[in-house]
This record gives structure tokens, sequence and C-alpha cells, in this order.
């Protein structure tokens, strides 16, 4: 009887006590969920750690990419400013450009020259009766003037411009009338514009007229240097007698009246014009734009539109004066011979 009890007992503690083979896979179900659940959350940081490490590296990469653009652009520069400064031959140049692109760094570069210094298929001429003239633009040799200055320029900028006549060839009528300019002191002397043709420019304020657009321009508004404005005043025009009386549209040196300082007139004496008076009337800027001698002019100068002198806008200049006139002449006296 005590048997028949105890069995009952422990069927009735078996049916209280749950499967413990559905415990243990209930057990087994949960920490896999748990360990799922961890997985993914593990990954999902994995995922926006790897995308954070890739947006700053692609960032990196950018600033990198940048980095070298900008350094290979300034080595370019620098090249080209080289090649132009030390006259270095196209031929020359292209073997550089070939060996430079054998590295990887420079692999992007033209192997031609004219590629590299972007020398214009087409250059843009203007007719100017009988011959054509190109015009380069006075912004950008007073731009290249000022970057030749290390510790940069503070102050007003003087122009000086020389206009001048040279024959091409010795066998022909060819010849150029270049339009140069300077500024201040400094070494650099850049073309405006040239003139080409079999004579010289016929209308010379034809000739003139993009200078003194350009000159106009710059006077009033002043020319931009890295976000700063600077003041330009024309200084003086530097030419020799014939060009001064082209482009100042007066009589030339072998007139009666060609001086282009006083009113005096000139005597023919030994098959040449001379100026026997030392006192005459002084020429003024006024007096030069009201044409009171009239026999002095030979119409109206483009560049009387510019805010400067007529007359001392215009010095004598000294080569002619004095290296190729009085003294020439004080050697042919002396019976010395001088070469220059």
């Amino acid at each position: 009887m005590l048997r028949n009890a105890a069995n009952l007992q422990l069927s009735t503690v078996k049916r209280t006590i749950p499967n413990q083979s559905h415990f243990i896979h209930s057990a087994s179900h949960t920490t896999h969920s748990s360990q799922v659940v961890s997985e993914e959350g593990h990954h999902s940081q994995s995922e926006s750690e790897s995308d954070s490490n890739f947006e700053s590296e692609h960032d990196e990469t950018y600033e990198v990419s940048n980095s070298a653009k900008q350094f290979d652009n300034s080595v370019e520069s620098a090249i080209r400013d080289w090649v132009i400064k030390f006259n270095v031959s196209k031929i020359a140049v292209s073997n550089l450009l070939k060996i430079l692109k054998s590295h990887k760094c420079f692999s992007h570069l033209p192997t031609d020259s004219r590629s590299f210094l972007q020398t214009p298929l087409v250059t843009p001429l203007r007719f100017v009766p009988p011959g054509n003239y190109c015009h380069f633009g006075l912004d950008t040799g007073v731009l290249k003037s000022l970057s030749l200055l290390s510790d940069g320029f503070t102050g007003s900028l003087k122009l000086f411009v020389n206009v001048d006549g040279l024959p091409v060839f010795k066998s022909s009528n060819q010849q150029l009338w270049p339009i140069l300019g300077r500024v201040n002191q400094l070494p650099y002397v850049f073309p405006i514009g040239i003139y080409y043709g079999n004579q010289k420019p016929q209308d010379s304020n034809l000739y003139l007229s993009e200078l003194i657009s350009d000159l106009k321009s710059v006077t009033q508004n002043g020319i931009s240097v890295k976000g700063k404005s600077i003041a330009v005043n024309v200084a003086a025009f530097i030419c020799d007698a014939p060009a001064r009386a082209l482009i100042s549209c007066i009589k030339c040196h072998t007139g009666y009246y060609g001086c282009s300082k006083c009113t005096v007139k000139g005597k023919y004496v030994e098959n040449r014009v001379v100026y026997t008076k030392a006192n005459s009337i002084l020429r003024t800027d006024d007096s030069f734009r009201q044409q009171t001698q009239n026999e002095h002019h030979n119409g109206r100068s483009i560049i009387e539109e510019l805010n400067i002198n007529m007359v001392n806008a215009f010095p004598y200049e000294y080569m002619h004066l004095v290296c190729l006139g009085v003294k020439t002449a004080f050697n042919k006296g002396t019976g010395q011979v001088e070469s220059y």
C-alpha cells in the first residue's frame, strides 16, 4: 500500500515538472536568438563604422587629389614661365615633356610644346591700311610685370609706351611697327600690339585705337591685382622723331615747323632744315590741343583723348639725340671712329 502511494506521488511530481528536453530546446532557441540579434547588431555597427571610414577615406582621397592637381598646375605654370624666360626651343620643350610623361605624376602632360604652351591656332588680325595689326592687350603685360615682383607692389603704376618702326628684311619694304610697354623701372618690356605691312600705318589713329581704349580703361578704373585695385598713370610715350611725329600727328623733324617743344620756324641750310633761334615761345599742352600754330599739326591725334600733357609726355629720347646725334657728329669732327 505504501508502494502504491509512492508511485502515485512520483507520477504527480512528473506531471508538474516541465519536459526537460523541451526546456533545453527552448533555452537553446533563446540563446540562438540572442546570438542572432547580437550578430545583427554587431554587423549593423560594423557597416556604420565601415561607411564612416569610407567617407573619411574618400574625403582624404579627394583632398589629396586636389592637392596633387594644384601641385601639377603650379609645376606646369613654372615650366611655362621657364620656357618663355629663357627662350627655350620648341624641340627642347617637346623632348622635356616626353621625359616627364614617363613618370606617372606627369602622364597627363601633352607631348607637343605647342599644346603645352597653349599656343593659339588662330591669331586675330585687324586691317590697318596698308597692313595688319595684332593687339595683345595692355592688362596682360602689366600683370606679367607685377608677377615678377617677389614682395608685391604698393602705390601707383607709371606706364611708359614705346612706338617704333623697323625693317624686317633688307631686300623688301616689309616692316614692323610694335607698340611696347614698361612699368616704372621694372626690367620687363612687354608687347602691347604689332603692326606689319609694306609701309608704315597710313592712319595713326586707327593704328592706336585699341591701345588708347586700353589706356583709358586702366587710367580711369585702375587694374585689379590679387583683389586690389592699383592706379595706373601714363608717364610718357618714348619714340624717335619719325614715330613721335606719326602718333602725335605733327610735322616731322625735317619740316620747317617740326620742333615739338617750341614754335621756332626752321631754315633750309646746306640741304637740311636747321633751327637757329633759341628763344622761341615754348609749346604748352593747351596750345597744342588748340593748335595755335596750325603749321605744326597734321590733324588730330587720338592720344589727345588721354589725360596727359601732349608736350611733356613726348620727351626727346637719349639714343638718337646723343649717342647717334651729337656724339657721332663730334667723332666725325675729331676724326675718331667708334662703333656701337
